[in-house]
């Protein structure tokens, strides 16, 4: 939970920095995902889901072309079998009354607090990069099995850490306003197994994440 207070407090310093100059921006996104588990033993048997996040935006301009960025996303982690099962009993789950076959899902909901360092390139209109580090604290865990939910969160470890690597493009609306798209990918390098007997393993997460956000000078 510590580090939780950690990113929030660099998010509330960078809001409240001297932003004279139209060198602060606030901003909200939302967006799309796509999250592994790597060396996770069902590895070859779960896909990456599709998933979702959304939340605040914050950038501090130290020049033209450096800034400081830093976020409070929720993002929702999810994986899908790629083996079918089958429900014998419709009747007996809510999520598939019709008894057809089913996939099972693994769905992490994180809080993600990505602090990066953004350079816009001075001879590509409206390109920039972003490097930097994200910390993430587990709010739910749950497995779907098309009977039941299952709450998984004594499974994982309720923080993550990771190494972040995007690239985008700003779209000037007017002069006070900007739209930016950025894929960007988180890479987990702490490990978030909690339970060696279930898991076997070390387990990393990875989730390539897509973008959209309206930012404002303030």
């Amino acid at each position: 939970m510590k580090k939780v207070y950690f990113f929030v407090l660099i998010f509330v310093l960078l809001s409240n920095v001297n932003y004279s100059q139209n060198k602060f921006e606030f901003g909200l996104s939302v967006g799309s995902n796509y999250a592994t588990y790597q060396g996770f033993r069902y590895d070859n048997e779960f896909n990456p889901k599709i998933s979702f996040l959304a939340g605040l935006t914050t950038e501090y301009k130290i020049n033209t072309n450096i800034s400081i960025c830093v976020d409070i996303l929720f993002e929702r982690k999810s994986t899908e079998s790629n083996v079918l099962g089958q429900v014998i009993n419709p009747g007996d789950s809510p999520f598939n009354p019709t008894g057809n076959k089913i996939y099972y899902v693994f769905r992490n909901d994180y809080l993600i607090f990505p602090v990066q360092m953004k350079y816009q390139f001075k001879k590509m209109d409206s390109f920039y990069f972003t490097t930097g580090i994200f910390g993430g604290y587990l709010l739910n865990s749950y497995y779907f099995d098309g009977f039941e939910i299952e709450n998984n969160s004594n499974k994982f470890k309720k923080t993550d850490f990771g190494l972040t690597l995007g690239i985008g493009r700003t779209f000037d609306i007017n002069t006070t306003s900007k739209f930016k798209v950025e894929l960007r990918n988180n890479f987990g390098v702490s490990d978030i197994n909690n339970d060696d007997y279930f898991f076997s393993g070390k387990i990393k997460t990875n989730s390539l994440n897509l973008i959209c956000n309206y930012s404002f000078n303030l």
